[in-house]
């Protein structure tokens, strides 16, 4: 006589359904063969030059001179007192950074891949940078936000490396 099939609740198998299944064999892969790319006669073609080897490290960035003189060369910014051409900078101090509201540059990481490399992006706070900029130069913020944006970033990338921390040291 059959037995009764009874409903099954929500996480439970039958037997059968635990029994393993027959495998099916796998099928060969259909692979053409590569054909060989044509050689080209060596005798046509000029020998490279040995490159030398590169260097494992790049020579160190040359250490800025202060005070940086920045010349503007799209637009110049107008003063009430002064028409300014060059833009003169001091040498930026600690205090400069907390008065202008914190550090100008952060550093934003991406991805840290499993061999320790790390990606990441330089980020410029203009807000902040336009403030130590203004401190630097004695020039007013309302005046450094007139500036040409091609002259400003030239300004901010000329300082950015000098608000990071130096490599290996973190």
């Amino acid at each position: 006589m059959n037995k009764p099939q009874r409903a099954q609740r929500e996480g439970f198998f039958d037997e059968a359904d635990l029994q393993p299944k027959p495998l099916e064999p796998p099928r060969p892969l259909e692979v053409e063969a590569a054909k060989p790319a044509p050689v080209p006669a060596l005798e046509s073609q000029p020998q490279p030059e040995a490159k030398p080897p590169p260097e494992a490290r790049p020579p160190p960035a040359e250490p800025e001179r202060w005070p940086l003189v920045i010349e503007l060369r799209h637009k110049k910014l107008k003063t009430p007192e002064e028409i300014i051409e060059r833009l003169t900078l001091r040498e930026p101090t600690a205090g400069d950074i907390a008065k202008a509201g914190g550090n100008p540059v952060r550093i934003e990481i991406i991805e840290i891949k499993m061999d320790g490399l790390a990606h990441f992006n330089i980020v410029i706070d203009d807000k902040k940078m336009m403030a130590l900029i203004s401190q630097l130069s004695g020039v007013l913020v309302m005046f450094i936000e007139t500036m040409d944006p091609r002259d400003y970033n030239s300004v901010a990338y000329r300082l950015r490396r000098f608000f990071m921390p130096e490599q290996g040291l973190w």
